[in-house]
């Protein structure tokens, strides 16, 4: 049996563990690439997944491919070994985690050395994220980069020399150096991801969660109130974050002796950056106090409430219901946030069913299913169309349509992509069969970067 048929074997085992993302890893076309470009989209494909994150189901040892190990899934799962492959910072991440916060008596198969990877199966071993005891932040970088960097230098970097600024269409896009990613990586995996986020409500820049998700509880609603926030990021100031990360419950114990190098690590100017890996997790959680107060009053009004980002929806049964909506938005937000934040008049409307309704992007039809429009998917297909068959061409529409030069458009090209990832998982998969794995996960790819 070769390794294809290994993977469409045990395709409905895996995919309860590893969230999906066999169907991504089971394509023989993206397979097949030489081992640099399986590299690269594999990478893509892993950070875009939660199932990194089931560290305990290795139990054998790698083989180390430029900074990347194969990994074998063990027949303790009652199938043949399966291979996927695991960053190298995220192997030091797991590890460092396994030895900052092992429970008395726990021994973890974890060596320090990357070069010797193995693990250990046993679900019990990992312990829960409620029961992890709060250690100094030097430890916990220690444990996590082993001299690669010396907690010296992550408290003497000055951020405003580790970034450049990159303009894009009307964006300033922040991308910090290779360090200071390096040191947000750390700070992501030790602090943010362990900031409370109201997930009933909130589903944008969370592991699993789609945009789909952030629609389908709309679906049986009658009347929709659309909103969302003006310049989201650069609202979200130091001491907003200072105020949730200090009422937070997080691994580091001397957090306070830290917070203000900390802060200046995560913003630009006292204010949240486009371009740091640690801005969205940080939006989300800045954002807590509001979700709550608003979800709990659409409780009691009996409305439906979803955020994705910075997009708002409240929907209900009846126009009436939501007339105030706006206003009572606006009150939450000064109520929990202060004065920071305004809704964006130009993206605010009231729509009601009768009419195509179309939240995010997707439509919801009259069986109450969710999908994209339509409108968007011709428009994805032909441009995938000239994509394959006829560059030339391709260049043209992008001239014509927004004068845009060819980097440009395949860069908008590549958004869609990403979008109908978010969106509709099983129409991305509908395209990768009609226009091919590699070209899909390629511009899936493009946009990650």
């Amino acid at each position: 049996m070769n390794r294809f048929e290994h993977f469409r074997e045990v395709r409905k085992d895996l995919a309860a563990l590893l969230g999906g993302v066999v169907d991504a890893l089971a394509s023989p076309a993206l397979l097949q690439q030489h081992v640099d470009e399986q590299r690269k989209k594999l990478t893509c494909l892993i950070n875009r997944h939660p199932f990194l994150d089931l560290c305990y189901l290795l139990d054998s040892p790698f083989l180390s491919i430029k900074g990347y190990a194969i990994i074998f899934l063990h027949q303790r799962l009652g199938v043949a070994p399966v291979k996927c492959l695991v960053p190298r910072a995220f192997y030091q991440l797991t590890y460092a985690r396994s030895q900052a916060y092992a429970r008395p008596g726990v021994s973890y198969a974890l060596p320090t050395d990357y070069n010797q990877l193995r693990f250990t199966f046993n679900r019990q071993e990992i312990p829960a994220g409620g029961s992890m005891t709060p250690r100094p932040l030097r430890q916990l970088f220690d444990a996590m980069y082993h001299g690669k960097y010396r907690f010296e230098e992550f408290l003497e970097l000055r951020p405003q020399e580790h970034y450049n600024i990159v303009r894009w269409n009307s964006r300033t896009i922040y991308k910090p150096s290779k360090k200071l990613k390096a040191f947000h990586y750390f700070l992501n995996g030790f602090l943010l991801e362990y900031l409370p986020v109201n997930q009933s409500v909130s589903f944008a820049y969370r592991k699993g969660a789609t945009l789909q998700q952030a629609v389908a509880p709309h679906a049986r609603s009658r009347a929709f109130y659309q909103t969302d926030l003006q310049r989201f990021f650069d609202s979200i100031t130091s001491d907003l974050i200072r105020s949730t990360l200090e009422g937070a419950s997080t691994p580091a114990s001397d957090l306070p002796e830290h917070i203000d190098h900390i802060l200046d690590l995560l913003t630009i100017n006292g204010k949240l950056p486009i371009g740091y890996s640690t801005s969205p997790i940080l939006s989300n959680a800045c954002l807590l106090r509001f979700d709550e107060r608003l979800a709990a009053i659409s409780k009691d009004r009996q409305w439906i409430y979803t955020r994705y980002a910075d997009d708002i929806i409240i929907s209900a049964d009846d126009r009436k219901t939501i007339g105030d909506a706006k206003e009572l938005i606006e009150s939450c937000l000064a109520a929990e946030l202060g004065g920071n934040f305004a809704l964006n008049p130009s993206k605010s409307k009231l729509t009601t069913i009768g009419r195509k309704v179309k939240l995010l992007g997707l439509v919801i039809l009259p069986n109450g299913a969710v999908a994209i429009d339509r409108d968007i998917r011709n428009r994805i297909e032909t441009l995938l169309h000239f994509y394959i068959s006829d560059r030339s061409r391709l260049a043209k529409i992008f001239e014509e349509e927004r004068s845009e030069g060819m980097e440009e458009g395949l860069q908008r090209l590549s958004g869609l992509v990403s979008y109908t990832y978010a969106a509709d998982p099983l129409y991305l998969e509908k395209l990768r069969a009609k226009f091919g794995a590699t070209v899909i996960d390629s511009l899936l790819h493009r946009s990650a970067e």
